[in-house]
């Protein structure tokens, strides 16, 4: 559904490598979705995903809610969200001012809005092929 025609953004779907510099220090992650919002619509080097989506895991859910929420934040991507296959939830983070503030956690039968596409999307789509 991201992939809407109309849309200027990207989905990208890992595997793909996300590298975050800033001055001499240099990231790289691995993010499950990724969405570019902008005029290259290509995944380079500097170019900064607007939208990030990490499915938890017993073994990524630690660095996933602490390490790459901080680290997704000081490189300014606008909106973080958090998929948990535990919990069928999906939990959103949107930047403001520089820090993310945590919306609120959406469970089935709810909608959630990704404000980078202007849309609105149901908790119960996200986990059809999880």
């Amino acid at each position: 559904k991201i992939r809407d025609k109309k849309s200027k953004c990207k989905a990208v779907v890992a595997p793909f490598d996300v590298k975050l510099k800033k001055n001499r220090s240099e990231n790289v992650v691995q993010p499950d979705v990724a969405i570019y919002c902008n005029d290259k619509m290509k995944k380079e080097v500097n170019n900064i995903p607007t939208v990030v989506f990490e499915v938890l895991s017993p073994s990524t859910a630690t660095k996933d809610k602490y390490d790459k929420l901080k680290l997704y934040e000081m490189f300014g991507i606008k909106e973080y969200f958090l998929v948990s296959p535990e919990y069928r939830s999906v939990d959103v983070f949107r930047l403001k001012n520089g820090k993310y503030e945590y919306i609120q956690a959406y469970f089935s039968e709810m909608k959630f809005e990704i404000e980078a596409l202007n849309e609105e999307f149901d908790v119960d789509d996200v986990f059809e092929d999880i």
